[in-house]
């Protein structure tokens, strides 16, 4: 049985007055298992936060009445706002645009359009900021409550700058050294350059009577140590000094500075040191007709690591691709290079080339990268292998402004991940318009579960001999409310490439086993069902929790369910899939390999999978009785799967011709249109009643 976490949700408040972005943001970061609550205007949202606190609050800048800057201040006055994050979503990204938005109090912003597949890591990290920060201030006033009960170093000057009296406490005392202040001159303790400052001020001390603070460095047991001296007149016979050291505070305001522009991971620049540099060279392009171009670098399947080795590991990991990365940043007399390679979040880096000439060649600095990350990665006693896929956009041609460009260099990583990934793509206008559907169909798919817009039909398989019914192959489908059918082709690889395929393979297993019990109920006989199983699935490791949780909802029997997988999956990890399967035919699971004779195996190597059946796939089948070698493969596979004690399944069987054929040469099953197309649970009903050959052929036609 699973135990229910009780970590309590993160709750995010989402504000803005476009209903189709709202409900895009909520359906994202509802899938990372948040709870949403939605905001249509900045008034809404400061009347439901008199009832809500959320973890975190995200606002669209433009809205009606109050816009995002002023709803941010208003939080911000709160007597809870202080502590609550906000991350402005804003269509502009420039300087002033990010100014406004740390100005009115956010913690972040983000640029639309909105990046659904980094957003949750997005959110999770300002979270993760936010309760750093909130630490790091907590710690800051337990640090201020011992100081203030510690007196300061009070010092006695007169108007020559001569210390004449003192009072401390230990702790300053120990920190200043004042003991040896008493009877010497601010120029000897001081040195000339801050002597001179601490004169300047003690003279606009006695001039107009306000009090003057001052900041110097000194030299304190081998260390430069910083210090704040508040300066008070006493009248005319001289002043006061009261000093404190503020070494830590200095200490803190460069760490904040250094977060505004930094990734504190990885050290490398943050998206906001990013997108300066990048604005940077494109005015600098304007003027000498440069052209600057970005690398976006993101690390294929990075989500695997963290999820099988967990978070500490990833990290690493990350720190590790940074160091490479460095290593790829091109020489450019116009930049020390530090600013040019930056993370961008999550496994995400960008790469600005101030000129994308022959000297800076992106698809030379795109190899390198390539080549930079292929040596293996030993961390933590594992061996990790990454790939990168590489999108290059240019300026101008691929957009004049750094948000354009940005986009742009995104959509060519979707292509290069087309391409088989661990390589670069530059940017062509018509990928604008693809990312941007295909960013539509993934954020409607991850609605589909919750909408109940997936079915299943099923495909009969049929005993060659007898031509009775042997079983079922479960084939899920989608219906979409305006698209139609969505072939399976268009959104089972976006499924995979998201991991949506996980949450989609446990439904299609639960409701094949829920339709196999409604059949059994009915009084009919028990019907095998074959499921067929990603490699996604297997990789996440949850495929045998996936079939246990399936069988134990439906109460199913184990030895009716088969699994279907590819040869590629089968192979991946040969030594943990045999593990895995082993495990699962302990329970009585069956196993079948799909699609057999298009991948690269043997049947004799897979003799060492627990595997019953071999489905020979319909490529070889079709064309059976016109093609010799098609028929011969299809011989030798019954042949060396039956002497291996394997069974056939033939797929796409469509002809009489067909039929024969394989009957002729001993295979065991087989499925297609000759018999059936895929049919619904109700229909599957009417050939199990009427199981013979002619209502077979009948229901082609229903």
């Amino acid at each position: 049985a699973l135990v229910e976490s009780t970590e309590p949700k993160t709750t995010v408040l989402v504000v803005d007055d476009d209903a189709g972005i709202r409900k895009l943001i909520s359906a994202v970061l509802s899938q990372a298992d948040m709870t949403v609550h939605e905001a249509e205007s900045g008034v809404e949202a400061l009347e439901i936060l008199k009832t809500l606190r959320p973890n975190l609050v995200m606002l669209d800048v433009e809205m009606p009445e109050l816009d995002g800057y002023q709803t941010c201040a208003k939080i911000k006055a709160s007597e809870f706002g202080e502590s609550l994050p906000v991350i402005m979503v804003t269509g502009y990204d420039d300087e002033r645009s990010v100014a406004r938005a740390y100005e009115a109090g956010a913690e972040d912003f983000i640029a639309k359009p909105v990046n659904a597949a980094a957003l949750p890591y997005h959110v999770r990290y300002v979270l993760r900021s936010a309760a750093a920060l909130r630490e790091h201030s907590r710690n800051e006033e337990k640090i201020s409550a011992i100081l203030e009960a510690m007196p300061d170093l009070i010092l006695s000057l007169d108007r020559n700058g001569n210390f004449v009296e003192d009072h401390a406490g230990d702790h300053a005392a120990a920190i200043l050294g004042h003991s040896d202040l008493v009877g010497r001159n601010l120029l000897d303790v001081l040195g000339s350059a801050a002597a001179a400052g601490a004169f300047s001020s003690l003279k606009k001390v006695w001039q107009k009577g306000a009090v003057q603070t001052l900041e110097y460095s000194l030299p304190v047991d081998g260390l430069t140590r910083d210090f704040e001296a508040r300066l008070v007149a006493t009248g005319d016979a001289g002043g006061l000094a009261i000093v404190r050291d503020i070494s830590d505070r200095k200490k803190a305001e460069d760490r904040i500075r250094f977060l505004a522009y930094n990734d504190p991971l990885t050290g490398l620049p943050n998206r906001t040191s990013f997108t300066r540099t990048l604005n940077h060279f494109l005015r600098k392009a304007r003027v000498d007709k440069s052209r600057p171009g970005i690398l976006f670098i993101d690390i294929d399947r990075f989500k695997r690591i963290n999820d099988t080795l967990g978070h500490p590991v990833g990290d690493t990991v990350l720190i590790a691709i940074a160091d490479r990365l460095r290593r790829c940043v091109p020489h450019d007399d116009s930049s020390d290079g530090k600013n040019l390679l930056a993370r961008l979040g999550g496994d995400a880096f960008g790469l600005v080339l101030p000129n994308a000439n022959a000297q800076m060649d992106p698809a030379v600095v795109a190899h390198n990268v390539v080549n930079e990350l292929a040596p293996v990665f030993r961390i933590g006693g594992q061996e990790i292998f990454l790939t990168p896929s590489i999108g290059i956009a240019v300026f101008p041609d691929d957009g004049q402004e750094a948000d354009t460009l940005v986009k742009n260099a995104d959509a060519a990583v979707s292509h290069a991940k087309m391409e088989g990934r661990n390589t670069y793509q530059f940017f062509v206008h018509s990928m604008s318009a693809h990312s941007l559907e295909r960013l539509k169909l993934e954020g409607e798919l991850r609605k589909a579960l919750e909408r109940e817009e997936f079915f299943l039909l099923y495909q009969p398989q049929y005993d060659v001999a007898s031509e009775r019914i042997t079983g079922v192959e479960a084939l899920v489908r989608w219906q979409h409310p305006e698209r139609g059918l969505v072939p399976p082709l268009h959104f089972i690889p976006l499924a995979e490439e998201t991991g949506l395929i996980l949450q989609i393979g446990d439904w299609v297993l639960q409701e094949a086993c829920r339709q196999h019990m409604a059949w059994k109920r009915l009084g009919l006989e028990p019907l095998p069902v074959s499921v067929n199983i990603s490699g996604a699935q297997f990789r996440a490791g949850s495929v045998g929790a996936s079939v246990t949780q399936a069988l134990e909802m439906t109460g199913m029997s184990a030895k009716y369910l088969e699994l279907e997988l590819t040869e590629s999956v089968l192979m991946q990890d040969a030594t943990a899939t045999i593990e895995s399967l082993q495990e699962l035919r302990g329970l009585g699971i069956q196993f079948a390999v799909d699609d057999f004779g298009t991948g690269y195996s043997s049947l004799s190597y897979l003799k060492k999978f627990p595997l019953s059946r071999v489905k020979i796939d319909r490529s070889f089948v079709m064309d059976v009785t016109k093609n010799d070698d098609d028929a011969a493969i299809v011989r030798a596979i019954i042949a060396m799967a039956h002497g291996l004690h394997f069974e056939t399944v033939a797929e796409g069987v469509e002809t009489p011709d067909h039929l024969q054929f394989l009957r002729d040469n001993g295979c065991d099953d087989c499925q297609g249109y000759f018999f059936s197309k895929p049919i619904s649970g109700g229909e599957i009903v009417k050939l199990l009643q009427h199981d013979d050959a002619e209502v077979s052929r009948a229901a082609q036609g229903g």
